[in-house]
């Protein structure tokens, strides 16, 4: 179907209807006229809208924006990704914005989302979480240490309570990053009944 769509207008560019032709080849590279948007849209996503999400979607951005998912190469906030999308959306231009639309315009499950699925919540005490400390692995006990501890009788606890807090807002998916975080970072629940453990 494209070779004979190509031909279509490389004849109709060779018979004088250069502007005609040329039009026709320039739809085609362009691919349809379909809105980003609209792809999303029929792929099933829901679009945020939210003001409430573009908080997290930024908290998740500064997780989890690799070169080729980076909007700017600026400091991003909810209101500068908010606009972004809002931008975006409305383009056609799939091949620069498509990839980038569908991590920061659509709806997902952070972390965050997924323990209160599993009647867990995030543990706020230094001193249960500085006895969690030595069981982590070396590649996230360094990231823990890249934080500041405010508590220098709990440290490690107090540095592990905001690795938690801030990577509770990566996006959610099954595995083993998120079992361990389950382990370390929470507790059940009061009142969410037996068997809510923390895995």
């Amino acid at each position: 179907m494209s070779v004979s769509l190509t031909k279509a207008g490389l004849s109709l560019a060779g018979i004088g209807g250069a502007g005609i032709g040329g039009y026709a080849i320039s739809s085609y590279a362009s691919g349809d006229s379909k809105t980003i948007k609209e792809i999303l849209i029929e792929e099933g996503h829901s679009i945020l809208t939210d003001k409430s999400d573009w908080g997290t979607v930024a908290k998740t951005y500064s997780l989890e924006a690799t070169p080729n998912l980076k909007i700017s190469s600026e400091t991003v906030d909810a209101n500068f990704i908010k606009q972004w999308c809002e931008d975006k959306l409305k383009s056609k231009d799939r091949k620069s914005f498509l990839k980038k639309a569908r991590k920061w315009c659509v709806s997902y499950s952070t972390i965050k989302d997924q323990l209160s699925k599993d009647k867990v919540e995030l543990e706020t005490e230094e001193n249960t979480l500085k006895g969690k400390y030595s069981g982590l692995s070396e590649t996230i006990k360094e990231e823990v240490n890249t934080f500041t501890a405010d508590n220098e009788k709990d440290a490690n606890g107090s540095k592990l309570k905001k690795w938690c807090e801030s990577r509770s807002y990566k996006t959610y998916t099954e595995g083993e990053f998120y079992n361990t975080f389950k382990d370390k970072c929470t507790k059940p629940i009061a009142g969410a009944g037996a068997g809510a453990g923390a895995g």
